[in-house]
């Protein structure tokens, strides 16, 4: 991905799927203060994941599944709790590969079946953007500059 080759590794990487559910998601289910003081700087400590320990935490970040028993590789989903005006849970679905991390999509858990349905639907994302990753980057995030 020449395009992106000048950026850190890892790199985090928007993707269609993704800036369709924030804009969704914002204003609806999450403010703007949310996102900006929440969310966004929890997404950027993917740059840094192997050495922060927020993400040795299983209320913060884990593997995704589509079943009760099926882990999909590669598949992540961070978590957040009691965001929003009406206090929901948040989830993002995210893709780890080749070293770089791929923001899929985000869902407000409502329940366990819509939290596996949403894995099954990681699932085949994970497999689209491992044949081509550039069809589906809208960009990538970056620490704001000072």
């Amino acid at each position: 991905m020449q395009c992106y080759d000048g950026l850190p590794s890892p790199r985090v990487f928007i993707t269609s799927w993704a800036l369709d559910s924030y804009l969704e998601l914002v204003p609806r289910v999450v403010s703007a203060e949310d996102y900006w003081s929440t969310l966004r700087p929890d997404i950027l400590r993917l740059t840094s994941r192997a050495a922060d320990p927020k993400f040795n935490q299983p209320s913060f970040w884990g593997p995704a599944q589509s079943g009760p028993t099926k882990m999909i590789p590669q598949a992540f989903k961070m978590k957040w709790h009691n965001i929003g005006p009406g206090r929901i849970q948040l989830r993002l679905g995210v893709i780890e590969h080749e070293g770089d991390y791929f923001l899929c999509h985000a869902w407000s858990k409502t329940s366990q079946h819509l939290d596996f349905a949403r894995g099954g639907q990681l699932l085949a994302r994970r497999d689209l953007l491992t044949k081509n990753p550039l069809a589906y980057i809208k960009g990538a995030l970056r620490e704001p500059r000072a």
